[in-house]
């Protein structure tokens, strides 16, 4: 039964599951989650840096906010819609950093394209505005200019031998241009413009070049998943509400990095993967464990749980949906299978 006062979950459509999906590179996906370990393991490196500074680790991966988190997720719809090409020339890129060479893809995409793909609804106007849209476009801003501390090993193959290329980088994910254009200025009109006014009575062509690092585009042809375009969507309007915690969107991205129909993981850790370090390093489970109920019923609600159950105490199994996690999906034996994460 759900609390006195707070909204109540709507129901949803029962062809939820032919909702639009993008491919999402599982390399990046998996940067998204807390891990102690990847901490530790990071803490003791010097990372590199772009810019050769003197690195501080405080959080490794990609720890993003809700807002975040749909910013990257627009930028990986459009790129997917190019079949992760870009649309303007690529950038040959031979990186020692990533271990990677490679073509690296280029967006040059419009405000609207940006906005569209984010899932903000046009105003009355027809155009994109207001609060939500200054959020968005300060989120994509985010991403070009908070340095991300990333960590991870990719497996090869060779001689018949398994080895590993160890990735260890402080970076953005992406690099940003904002481009604005006038058309038939009269000559006041551009002094106005090269002072920083607004000239309300000209059109404006405004838009963004994206370049990308190798993260967004590593084994994207093999090692990848398939997200819904309208996960952030879905989660608002089942719970009604203008803001939701990012451990509800977390806890559903985690899922879909599953490719077994059954998983447990002790609560604890599942806390840790949603990045509630703080809460456990102060052992405040009273604030912990209503995040924790939430994400598991909205992910139930949204049918990308079948089941959950935490039985005995401190242990969750979850049961995926095969329709909704595409890695579950054309395997016969995850229905048998169970992962225990640790």
């Amino acid at each position: 039964m759900a609390a006195e006062g707070r909204a109540q979950p709507r129901a949803i459509s029962s062809d939820l599951a032919l909702v639009p999906v993008y491919r999402a590179g599982l390399r990046l996906e998996l940067q998204k989650f807390g891990n102690s370990k990847r901490d530790d393991q990071l803490s003791l490196w010097q990372l590199d840096t772009e810019e050769q500074d003197e690195p501080s680790i405080m959080v490794s991966g990609l720890d993003l906010s809700v807002t975040e988190d749909r910013a990257l997720s627009a930028l990986q719809i459009l790129l997917d819609k190019t079949g992760y090409k870009g649309n303007r020339p690529a950038v040959r890129a031979d990186s020692p950093r990533y271990h990677w060479q490679g073509d690296i893809p280029r967006l040059s995409i419009t405000l609207s394209d940006f906005f569209e793909a984010y899932g903000l609804a046009r105003a009355g106007d027809g155009r994109y505005r207001g609060h939500q849209a200054d959020e968005a476009l300060e989120a994509l801003r985010g991403l070009a200019t908070e340095p991300r501390s990333i960590y991870y090993e990719r497996p090869k193959w060779a001689g018949g031998k398994k080895q590993l290329d160890v990735i260890r980088i402080k970076t953005p994910i992406i690099k940003l241009a904002e481009i604005s254009a006038w058309q038939d200025l009269e000559e006041d009109e551009a002094e106005r413009v090269l002072a920083g006014e607004e000239v309300l009575e000209k059109r404006r062509a405004t838009g963004l070049v994206v370049d990308f690092t190798p993260l967004l585009v590593d084994q994207i042809d093999s090692f990848y998943l398939l997200k819904p375009a309208t996960l952030h969507k879905e989660i608002l309007d089942y719970l009604g509400k203008r803001r939701v915690s990012r451990s509800v969107s977390l806890f559903i991205e985690w899922l879909l990095t599953k490719n077994t129909a059954t998983v447990r993981i002790r609560k604890e850790l599942l806390a840790e993967r949603l990045r509630l370090q703080k809460y456990i390093k102060q052992r405040q489970w009273y604030r912990i464990d209503p995040l924790l109920q939430e994400a598991v019923e909205t992910a139930k609600g949204l049918q990308y749980l079948n089941d959950a159950i935490e039985d005995p105490p401190g242990m969750f199994t979850f049961w995926l949906n095969p329709a909704r996690c595409s890695r579950v999906q054309g395997r016969p034996e995850a229905e048998t299978e169970a992962e225990e994460e640790t």
